[in-house]
């Protein structure tokens, strides 16, 4: 190696820390740049309050709740499954929602164009800081509430063959209400509170979705196939997705740090190196 060729080298090899501090600074920008204003929502066809984007967190959720909960009628726990019901069905309106690339890119890298399956936020908090909300999520909203007001929850699942992976099934809710699991649906707004077992067995199907034969087809089918299924009773329906979520989240922010605290390293080691261990620096 001639001298211009370990002089162009070693200039590389300096040049890293600056690359690095240039990468982590751009991130760091692109990160807390503020996000674009969304568009208003028009044209929904179900229950919706706009004013209620503003609540993006289950503490803010629950005066609102509160509020929703004091206008039932009945028993205390018919009260707070039925406010909690109508606040999540004001709350969203029915679609996906996703996890922002800029605020957890790794999981869009490290997943790729399969992400979409990941990126739909799982955690109560992150689900409120959107507007759609799709059966799941708005489920797992409906179960913190329940949590915080000390009622027993559990998801109720359904499972039919689709060619398209997505609509194969259904997430709604099971609130123990005085003795007894009753099924909530603020995604598709169910018609009433049907008991939860007459959900399995079929017979309440038709009775909840009336405007929905389609809905009403698969689920029935469901139902005679062992396909529907009460699950994760008082626990966390989504914890593998949630801790997947949070690990990649927290290494994504931290990434402008971990860039920079290599820059500093690179830089140190380059300013510390003993002149001997230059060989082949000087031109002769």
């Amino acid at each position: 190696m001639n001298g211009s060729e370990v002089i162009s080298k070693a200039a590389k090899i300096k040049s890293v820390p600056v690359i690095l501090l240039l990468a982590a600074v751009v991130l760091a920008i692109w990160q807390h740049w503020p996000a674009p204003t969304k568009p208003r929502l028009a044209g929904i066809h179900e229950r919706w309050r706009p004013d209620l984007s503003t609540i993006q967190s289950i503490s803010d959720a629950l005066p609102v709740v509160s509020d929703y909960i004091s206008k039932q009628v009945g028993t205390r726990d018919e009260r707070v499954a039925r406010g909690v019901d109508a606040f999540v069905r004001d709350r969203f309106v029915q679609g996906f929602s996703y996890i922002p690339v800029r605020d957890n890119w790794l999981l869009k890298a490290t997943f790729g164009l399969k992400s979409d399956d990941y990126r739909s936020p799982v955690d109560a908090d992150d689900i409120l800081r959107h507007r759609h909300a799709i059966c799941s999520q708005q489920s797992i909203v409906f179960m913190e509430l329940l949590r915080h007001y000390g009622i027993s929850y559990g998801a109720v699942l359904f499972e039919w063959p689709d060619p398209d992976p997505l609509y194969h099934g259904h997430f709604a809710v099971a609130a123990l209400v005085d003795g007894h699991w009753r099924y909530f649906d603020p995604d598709l707004e169910v018609v009433g509170s049907p008991l939860v077992r007459s959900m399995i067995d079929g017979t309440a199907i038709a009775d909840a979705y009336p405007s929905n034969p389609r809905l009403v087809e698969r689920m029935t089918y469901a139902a005679a196939h062992g396909g529907i299924a009460l699950a994760h009773v008082n626990t966390y329906a989504a914890p593998r997705g949630k801790l997947l979520q949070d690990f990649t989240h927290g290494m994504s922010i931290l990434t402008p740090i971990i860039l920079v605290t290599a820059a500093l390293v690179l830089f140190i080691m380059q300013t510390r190196r003993p002149r001997g261990s230059r060989k082949g620096l000087t031109l002769n």
